[in-house]
Formats: C-alpha cells, structure tokens, sequence
C-alpha cells in the first residue's frame, strides 16, 4: 500500500469530505511507529457522515448572506411615504391659479354631533385628484386642525378627513387607501392645500406692511 506524506493526506481529506466516502487512517507496515499515516479508500457505511470542510462551510455563509441565498426583506417592503411640508404644500397650491378651490375638513368620530371643522382648502392639477389630495396632504390637514379647534381635537381623537361636494351639497369621506388603488408618480408636486389663516400661529396668514391680510385680501377666498 502507498503511503502519502501528512500534508497530501490533509489535502485530500479536505477536498473530498463533501463526497460519500471516507478515508480512514492506518498504521503502515513499514513504519510501525505510525510517523507518517497512510490512508486505504473505503465506503462508508449508510448511517455515517462527514462534517462539511471548512471550504463549504465558508461558501454556504456567502451563499446565504446575500448572493443567492433568501429574499431581500426590504424588497418586500412598501415605499416608505415621505413626510410633505407644509410651506412647500402651500406653494404648490398657489401655482395652481386657475384650478378650482375644493373645502376641506376634518370630524372627530368620538363626537356625537357629526359635525365637519373645515381646516382649509386642496388644489390639483387639471382637478384629477382630488381625493388622493387629501388624503396623501392629511397629517397636514390634521396638524392645522389642532392649531384652528385645540379645544376639540387633540392627539387622543380620532380624525376622519374629507371634502365638499359643491354639486350634491355634501361632505365626502375620503379613506387614505385611496392612495393604494392608484400609484400616481410624482403626486405630490399635483397637488397642494392652504389651510384657513391663523392669526394665533401665524400659519397660512399673509401680511402687507406688517398688517394681517383676511377676507378677500388674502388668497384665502
């Protein structure tokens, strides 16, 4: 029998302990000392297993850690809805000049009145979105409620948004799922809200000269 040096003994021993046989190590005739192993080729029987060499253990980490091996989670992951200004809503709502004002208000559900706060107005281009204009601008209708009605909204209510329908005379609820029946690229520069002024705040107010404007000479008609 052949016997193999100890470094050609770990190399085959490395490159082929994935495979259904083993090497078992014996004594050589010629050296009973066993200085140098030499090995004899064997089946091994059905119920004995190798452990994997260190090659496939660092191949299968790779294979499962992103080159191959599972889905990436954030692939399915809904795009995150990025945070609307408000400075930035109101100035798309002033490009629009030509595009009709549509009311806008908010309803407390815990109320038993039922009655509509109107916060402000929305704006879209060529009037196509409306109700996906208030409900993608609605934590911005919400945020201007609480200023306009602290007394009677807070972050302990339930909101409901919706919008005046001039034909019927009605207010419409608008539910924020309307924004996934439809992906609309670039919505956002589509649409934009004013709110009512608010003298106390500051917000949606426009001065001349240091002088309040309200009525009908603000932009808030």
């Amino acid at each position: 029998m052949r016997t193999i040096t100890s470094t050609q003994f770990m190399f085959l021993l490395l490159g082929f302990s994935t495979t259904t046989y083993g090497f078992i190590v014996s004594p050589s005739r010629s050296n009973p000392n066993n200085a140098v192993p030499s090995i004899h080729h064997e089946p091994m029987s059905s119920g004995t297993t190798l452990p994997p060499s260190r090659s496939t253990q660092s191949f299968s980490r790779l294979f499962g850690g992103g080159f191959g091996g599972g889905d990436d989670k954030n692939s399915t992951k809904k795009k995150k809805e990025i945070k609307l200004k408000p400075k930035q809503q109101w100035d798309r709502y002033l490009s629009f000049k030509t595009e009709p004002k549509i009311r806008v208000a908010v309803r407390v559900l815990e109320d038993e009145s039922d009655e509509w706060l109107e916060v402000g107005r929305v704006k879209t281009k060529e009037m196509q979105y409306t109700e996906m204009a208030v409900a993608r601008q609605r934590a911005i209708i919400a945020e201007h409620a609480k200023r306009l009605y602290p007394l009677q909204i807070s972050n302990k209510k339930t909101l409901e948004w919706g919008y005046y329908q001039e034909q019927d005379e009605v207010w419409k609820i608008v539910d924020k799922t309307v924004l996934d029946t439809e992906e609309v690229e670039g919505l956002e520069k589509m649409i934009g809200f004013e709110g009512r002024p608010d003298p106390s705040t500051g917000f949606y107010c426009v001065y001349d000269e240091g002088r309040l404007k309200l009525g009908d000479e603000s932009s808030f008609k």
